[in-house]
C-alpha cells in the first residue's frame, strides 16, 4: 500500500477512535480532557504516518536493509511517544491519565494497522 493510500486508509481507524472516544466520554470529561484525547490520537496517527514513510521504501531493498528501516522507524516512533508522554507529565499533569491511556491505545491500533499494511506488500512481493 503506497504512502498516500496508507494515509487515506488510516484516517478510518483514526476517525473511529476519535468518534468512539468522544461518544463514550460525552458529558463525563471537561474540555481539557477532550482536547488531550483528540491530541493524543492525532499524535499517534502522525507518528504512525512518519514510521510508515520511513519503512515503506525499504520494502524494495534487501531484507537486512528493510529490517533495519522497520526496527529504526518503530524505535523512533516509540521514543517520540515516550517524549510526548513525558512532556504531558511535566507540563499538563492534570491531563496525564487521559492523554497517556488514549495515546497508548492509539499507538497500538495504528501500529497494528501499519504492520498489516506492510505485510500486505510483503505477501504480494513473495
Amino acid at each position: 500500500m503506497s504512502i498516500p493510500k496508507f494515509a487515506a486508509w488510516s484516517v478510518l481507524p483514526a476517525a473511529i477512535l476519535l468518534l468512539g472516544g468522544l461518544l463514550i466520554s460525552a458529558g463525563q470529561f471537561g474540555q481539557g480532557e477532550i482536547i488531550a484525547f483528540c491530541a493524543s490520537i492525532s499524535l499517534s496517527w502522525v507518528l504512525t504516518l512518519a514510521a510508515y514513510s520511513i519503512s515503506y521504501p525499504g520494502l524494495d531493498q534487501p531484507v537486512l536493509r528493510f529490517s533495519s528501516r522497520l526496527i529504526g522507524s518503530m524505535m523512533l516512533k516509540m521514543l517520540a511517544g515516550v517524549v510526548c508522554i513525558l512532556i504531558a507529565a511535566f507540563r499538563f499533569r492534570e491531563l496525564l491519565t487521559v492523554f497517556s491511556i488514549s495515546f497508548v491505545i492509539g499507538y497500538f491500533v495504528f501500529t497494528g494497522f501499519e504492520v498489516y499494511s506492510l505485510l500486505l506488500k510483503l505477501r504480494r512481493k513473495n
